[in-house]
């Protein structure tokens, strides 16, 4: 009788089990969002991203600087984003003869949403007043790449920053060192929804105010210029690491 009972109640336990499933979110938070203001220096924004949603992703950050029709927008490095991970941004803008009251917005790029998660205001109150010490010498624009040679009068860690580029494209920042009086070949990989023509500013600035700025006309190089610039860069290579 106790079987049968046991039997038939069983029926009704299974009916009371509920599936609960957590609908995926997309979330992150800038942690100690600081920026540091030297006059005639670059501006290094920095914080810690934390993925605080439940999805991973391949993630991207950036920062614009906005003012009236002024617009400066920097992009982190890719990066790998799963939830709970940490990761440290640097972002650079250098205002150059700019002064005055200036916005920013940190934007997070995660599986094809966008979200912003901080801003703030600056103050730029002096203009970048001495005369430039660094070369950006032969930009060349390439089908998935920016390639040119840096060269400065002092041996100084530098942060290329690539501004004034057409909206769509993504161009990351690279930070480098330069040796006094030698040639550095710098490549800038990028991105972008489709060709444009346009401008596209390229400057090179070490963190005491040292800087080079040149400005160029976006004009793709053919294939055959970039596949001679290949072998050229490729046996350079070898011949410096032979002598």
């Amino acid at each position: 009788m106790r079987l049968i009972i046991l039997v038939l109640f069983l029926p009704l336990v299974s009916a009371t089990v509920i599936d609960v499933t957590v609908s995926d979110f997309i979330n992150a938070d800038a942690i100690g969002l600081k920026y540091e203001n030297i006059s005639q220096r670059p501006i290094k924004v920095s914080f810690e991203a934390f993925n605080s949603g439940s999805v991973g992703c391949k993630s991207m950050i950036r920062m614009d600087i906005n003012r009236n029709s002024y617009t400066f927008t920097a992009w982190s490095k890719h990066f790998a984003f799963q939830p709970n991970d940490r990761e440290s941004i640097e972002l650079y803008w250098f205002p150059y003869n700019l002064t005055g009251s200036f916005f920013g917005r940190i934007w997070y790029y995660c599986a094809n949403e966008i979200k912003e998660i901080s801003n703030f205001s600056i103050e730029v109150k002096y203009y970048i007043s001495k005369e430039p010490s660094i070369e950006i010498i032969s930009p060349k624009i390439f089908e998935k790449k920016i390639a040119f040679n840096l060269r400065s009068n002092s041996t100084e860690e530098v942060i290329v920053i690539p501004s004034d580029y057409p909206k769509g494209w993504i161009l990351e920042q690279k930070k480098l060192h330069l040796e006094k009086g030698k040639m550095k070949y710098v490549e800038l990989d990028y991105s972008k929804d489709m060709w444009k023509s346009g401008k596209l500013t390229i400057i090179a600035v070490s963190e005491k105010g040292e800087y080079g700025l040149k400005t160029v006309d976006i004009k793709k190089e053919s294939v055959l210029n970039e596949l001679t610039f290949e072998v050229i860069d490729f046996i350079e290579d070898i011949l410096n690491k032979i002598l």
